[in-house]
């Protein structure tokens, strides 16, 4: 059972890195990602919102000190914390 939530982890993981990225290049503005769906645990979903939000009091407004990389690093550790809140 321990190896089926991994694998529904890691997919979800690697789903969510893929919408960060698509997020990242797609020009619809802030309203789009406000109703993208970073993850689905349990049945709940995780919006891309609420990872923003959290990144946002993590790192007190300060997202423009990272590179590229350690933003979408920092989204999928936020992530996966909601996501293991969740689980």
């Amino acid at each position: 059972m321990q190896r089926i939530a991994k694998v529904i982890i890691t997919t979800t993981i690697l789903a969510a890195v893929g919408l960060f990225l698509g997020a990242c290049s797609n020009s619809g503005g802030a309203d789009s990602k406000d109703n993208m769906v970073a993850a689905t645990v349990n049945g709940k979903n995780i919006m891309l919102a609420e990872v923003e939000q959290e990144i946002n009091r993590q790192m007190q407004g300060q997202q423009a000190a990272l590179s590229s990389l350690q933003l979408a690093q920092a989204r999928l550790q936020v992530l996966d914390g909601l996501i293991q809140k969740e689980v």
